[in-house]
């Protein structure tokens, strides 16, 4: 499959998305219980004002309403802009071009949202890998490489990788033996452990009719994020694009965090919440008791604030 998904076999309902995303950040706004505390205010506020007979506001709700408003505006615009940042470094990444050995034995440079699973893809020095692959050929005599993986877990030392020695053996006079080679590569399903790998290549070099086996671990791959250092080139069969790379599937989603301080301010608020809704039902209480027991008199009110 392509990276980053199926690109052009999509289609969207501008509509539809504008809307999603709108309460998506709705809901993530109203993680922060100030803003549902003076939502809350606000609607009390309006009942207040429009529906007198329940209760009087001394306010406008717009008094609240509208600070409200703009904050939560202020944010999501923010929010936009750095969503679109993110869209265009995305776009930056999947448009990148990488080397692909056809069938054919020609080969073309396609972006990396059009690599698929089983291409033999190249990558050079000092380049980044553009997926999760095998490799099976490399520039060193010895079919080693090395590699970079700081992008992935912050490690700035070279690690050893090798091209699975048979495949390279049978490819000892140069890269483009490799479109003449057949088979199937079995191997685990996508998952997020980015230290291990298990699979089996059954394959039929040079156009043979029997077929050889060979374990393919950790050591033979190279992880999407990763830079090929101190080699001229690999060539590797792509196991694993876009969302099913390892990488990705250790990042996962993109997740919504709230800081220790937004952490704290919903701590006050549900105290604050908590102790204005108790003085509100004791008041309350008592309110009732006192009408009950002066039908309604209110001895500590004078005469001319009742008139007027």
């Amino acid at each position: 499959m392509p990276l980053h998904g199926m690109g052009r076999q999509l289609t969207s309902n501008v509509c539809l998305v504008l809307c999603l995303c709108l309460c998506l950040c709705l809901w993530l706004r109203f993680r922060r219980l100030a803003n549902i505390y003076f939502l809350l205010i606000s609607i009390l506020m309006m009942i207040g004002t429009y529906v007198p007979s329940l209760f009087a506001s001394p306010l406008t709700p717009f008094s609240t309403l509208g600070p409200l408003v703009l904050v939560l505006a202020i944010t999501m615009v923010k929010e936009a802009l750095e969503d679109w940042k993110r869209h265009k470094s995305d776009h930056e990444v999947n448009t990148r071009r990488a080397s692909v050995l056809r069938r054919s034995g020609r080969v073309e440079q396609v972006p990396w949202v059009d690599i698929h699973v089983g291409d033999l893809v190249k990558v050079e020095n000092m380049c980044e890998v553009p997926a999760d692959m095998v490799v099976v050929w490399s520039s060193s005599p010895d079919g080693q490489c090395y590699i970079e993986t700081s992008n992935i877990d912050g490690e700035t030392n070279l690690k050893i990788r090798d091209a699975l020695p048979t495949v390279f053996r049978a490819c000892e006079r140069g890269w483009d033996q490799l479109a003449d080679i057949r088979g199937t590569m079995t191997y685990e399903p996508p998952n997020a452990s980015i230290h291990t790998f298990e699979g089996r290549l059954r394959w039929c070099p040079n156009h043979r009719c029997s077929f050889e086996t060979a374990a393919v671990s950790a050591r033979n791959v190279l992880l999407r994020g990763c830079t090929l250092r101190n080699t001229a080139s690999v060539w590797g069969v792509v196991a694993y694009t876009g969302e099913e790379t390892k990488v990705m599937k250790k990042a996962g989603g993109a997740r919504s965090k709230l800081s220790q301080i937004e952490h704290l301010v919903n701590k006050c608020i549900r105290i604050i919440f908590l102790t204005q809704f108790t003085l509100c039902t004791i008041s309350t209480v008592f309110l009732i008791f006192w009408d009950n027991a002066h039908d309604g008199e209110l001895p500590y009110v004078m005469r001319q604030w009742l008139a007027s």
